[in-house]
């Protein structure tokens, strides 16, 4: 559950970023039911059709960016529809900050030069199929746990734990027991060191306003 709660607030800069775990995007912009299940659809069928461009190793990486714009756009322009102008003016202002924050994540992950989501292949022992499935199934349920973005807190939290244990079952399928048990092992750490990594943050972050 830490790694799709992690992910799913991560917002659709990278895929790979991962923000505060406390954090609701959405959650102040005071949704009817209506209108989170209409922003659930949209953030679904968006994420899906993000896939799918991304897959298509037949489009250069320009021809990627141009429909991935494009679908950025078509997306924008139907939640538009959905929220009112107070709503969607903060909806927008929201959607800034977690780009703001990708960008950053994104620097520093550059200037380590390895990103820390990265499996450790040979340290572990895992083959390059057994790697690449498992940024595929990943990949999977981020995927579904952004789609949950709209939710109340409880449906959110039962369909949370639904996705954890559908995602474990996969890797567990997919690695087999022993391989399994490296892996769960080294997220546990991964996951250990990200969190003392925004609490070191949150205390800096005091300090650096005063100064």
């Amino acid at each position: 559950m830490i790694f799709l709660a992690l992910a799913v607030h991560t917002g659709y800069a990278q895929d790979s970023v991962k923000t505060k775990m406390k954090v609701r995007p959405n959650a102040d912009l005071k949704l009817s039911d209506k209108q989170s299940l209409a922003l659930q659809d949209i953030n679904k069928s968006y994420m899906q059709s993000t896939q799918d461009i991304r897959k298509n190793k037949s489009l250069s990486k320009e021809d990627q960016k141009t429909k991935l714009d494009a679908l950025q756009a078509e997306r924008s322009g139907k939640i538009k529809e959905v929220l009112d102008a107070e709503q969607y003016a903060k909806w927008q202002q929201n959607r800034e900050q977690m780009m703001a924050k990708a960008d950053r994540y994104k620097h520093r992950s550059g200037k380590k030069g390895k990103s820390p989501r990265e499996v450790p292949a040979k340290e572990l022992g895992f083959t390059d199929s057994q790697v690449e499935e498992l940024k595929a199934i990943n990949k999977e349920y981020m995927a579904k746990g952004m789609a949950l973005r709209g939710l109340d807190k409880d449906e959110k939290k039962t369909k949370m734990k639904a996705l954890k244990d559908e995602r474990q079952q996969k890797i567990k399928t997919a690695l087999g027991d022993e391989n399994y048990g490296k892996y769960e092992t080294w997220e546990k750490e991964r996951m250990k060191g990200m969190k003392e990594g925004m609490k070191d943050r949150k205390k800096k972050a005091p300090a650096a306003e005063n100064l």
